[in-house]
């Protein structure tokens, strides 16, 4: 992450919820993937260069298409015991596509069920893209 992006957890009742912000939408994504790990306390073995997997996505808006991104790397997470970090995302209306490392889990402390679409709404507030996103724990 740069200056420019980040994310911070916020207060929730049941669920953890991450206000996220950056200065692309590409930047968003990747910088929302990063948040959801920390919360999930993954730890990944990157001591070797991973495989490399394509993503490709295409849903009916960016808030879809960024339940859509979380909600596959969560998949090879729980699923497959692996963990993705994108090397490149690209966006281009509503399609993405991302080449990423694939890397084995070690180690995972809290689970996700779900990613929500709770209050989601991503905005381009200052020329900085920002959006909260709701974890179903």
């Amino acid at each position: 992450m740069d200056n420019n992006s980040g994310f911070r957890e916020l207060s929730h009742t049941a669920d953890a919820a991450l206000k996220i912000w950056a200065p692309s939408l590409q930047k968003l994504f990747s910088t929302a993937l990063i948040g959801m790990y920390q919360l999930m306390g993954l730890s990944s073995n990157c001591e070797e260069q991973g495989e490399s997997q394509l993503i490709e996505l295409e849903e009916i808006d960016s808030e879809s298409l960024l339940i859509a991104f979380l909600s596959e790397c969560l998949y090879y997470v729980e699923s497959k015991g692996m963990v993705l970090k994108p090397t490149s995302i690209t966006i281009l209306d509503n399609h993405l596509t991302s080449i990423c490392e694939v890397n084995p889990l070690i180690s995972l402390e809290k689970e996700i069920k779900a990613v929500t679409f709770h209050n989601l709404a991503i905005e381009n507030v200052n020329q900085k893209w920002e959006v909260t996103v709701v974890f179903d724990l």
